[in-house]
């Protein structure tokens, strides 16, 4: 890096190990000036936007403007960073599915459908809209309810992070597809299908197609 001691000095090129010795020692101060590509984009600026310099000062400065922007991106990417790996989460554990479709949580379906048992399967495939397929069993029977999402939301999580400003943060649009809009409770109407099969007819189809679905949308 090049380091000037103050305005008026000449510039000298300086070592990591001696621009560390000469904080500490107060011979550099915010009056000093340094140029490194990784500051600024490479032009001279007060030597107080370094990181560096302030973790080896004795004297606490004030950070500069160009590390006070700084400080801020690097906060606002690790929020980022932090809300894509919860929408990862809510997503992998169907949370973010059954809200998007509006549908019962898995583990109220027993008391509201007032049936015996309940299980869920939801296929997220690449590139096209999740699949939610509920089985309601009774006491002689199973309801079977598919209903498909309009919008892959696996995907659009993906992009997040891919549409970025220079400053590495999100771009975020006015809209996602994690809200309820018109367009979604349109596509439950054409995408639902309810079945209703005699349990016993049920475990027959299923035994003999092990390997099938006994629904085909």
């Amino acid at each position: 890096m090049l380091i000037r001691f103050n305005k008026k000095s000449k510039p000298i090129e300086m070592l990591t190990e001696e621009f560390d010795e000469f904080v500490k020692e107060g011979k550099l101060t915010p009056e000093s000036l340094v140029k490194n590509k990784f500051i600024a984009k490479g032009r001279w600026v007060s030597i107080d936007n370094m990181e560096r310099f302030h973790r080896m000062s004795p004297i606490e400065y004030p950070p500069g403007p160009y590390l006070i922007q700084s400080r801020k991106i690097k906060e606002s990417r690790k929020k980022q960073k932090n809300e894509q790996s919860e929408l990862f989460e809510n997503y992998m554990s169907g949370k973010m599915i059954e809200h998007y479709l509006e549908l019962i949580p898995v583990k109220n379906l027993c008391t509201y459908y007032k049936v015996t048992a309940a299980s869920r399967l939801t296929v997220m495939p690449t590139s096209i809209p999740e699949l939610v397929i509920t089985l309601l069993f009774g006491l002689d029977s199973i309801s079977i309810h598919i209903i498909r999402g309009t919008t892959p939301i696996c995907d659009t999580i993906s992009k997040l992070g891919a549409q970025t400003t220079e400053d590495g943060l999100w771009v975020r649009s006015e809209t996602t597809p994690f809200d309820i809009t018109k367009a979604n409770k349109a596509s439950k109407k054409l995408s639902y299908s309810k079945r209703i099969y005699p349990l016993t007819v049920f475990l027959f189809s299923w035994n003999r197609r092990k390997m099938q679905s006994p629904v085909k949308m």
